[in-house]
């Protein structure tokens, strides 16, 4: 009986856990994204990720093209958003995709960017070397790769680049990924190198 009782305490413990686990601030900025207004009265309360983005420059959303997990287009300027690496899509440059993940991380950055009331960027000084902007972005003030990486739909390379001088956005994506078991999918790295094709 005693044995018993000392299990069903653990069970109850291990429940409680992962209900305040279920509930990291990420998540709830993820599920918050077209939420309060951030003029309206106790808006920061809701949602106070948005106070400290509100200075970044905005993205005009009639502009904006989700290309995949990771990669966005407004007008002609390619941004690659940093802190994690999405599953591939179809490419040119190497065999297969990763089905139907990358479809999901699309379709989850292009939730988040469509229900929001403001985008905007934080850019990094320098360009990757196929010409891309290196940003973060963000929906209503909620950190658009640490979204994604909580959903289980990329994974965070912060541990690979770095914090790359974005220290309190990358830490929200190592935040995210401890939260959550690791995707189902290869790394994208790994993939790309396993199937890149041959010039």
């Amino acid at each position: 009986m005693r044995r018993l009782q000392h299990l069903t305490s653990v069970a109850i413990c291990i429940g409680l856990f992962a209900c305040s686990e279920a509930a990291t601030p990420v998540q709830q900025a993820a599920k918050q994204v077209g939420g309060a207004r951030t003029d309206a009265p106790g808006a920061n309360e809701t949602q106070p990720a948005t106070s400290r983005t509100a200075s970044l420059p905005t993205l005009d959303k009639s502009r904006l093209k989700v290309q995949d997990g990771d990669t966005l287009y407004h007008g002609s300027e390619r941004i690659r958003l940093l802190g994690m690496d999405a599953p591939e899509a179809e490419s040119p440059y190497h065999r297969g995709s990763q089905q139907p993940h990358a479809d999901q991380a699309t379709a989850l950055v292009q939730r988040l960017v469509d229900e929001a009331s403001v985008v905007t960027i934080a850019r990094h000084a320098d360009k990757d070397k196929y010409g891309r902007t290196l940003a973060y972005c963000f929906v209503d003030g909620s950190n658009i790769s640490a979204a994604v990486v909580a959903a289980g739909l990329a994974y965070e390379n912060v541990g690979y680049y770095g914090p790359q001088g974005f220290d309190d956005y990358a830490a929200e994506v190592t935040r995210a990924a401890k939260t959550v078991p690791t995707p189902v999918f290869e790394p994208p790295h790994k993939f790309r190198k396993r199937n890149r094709k041959q010039k």
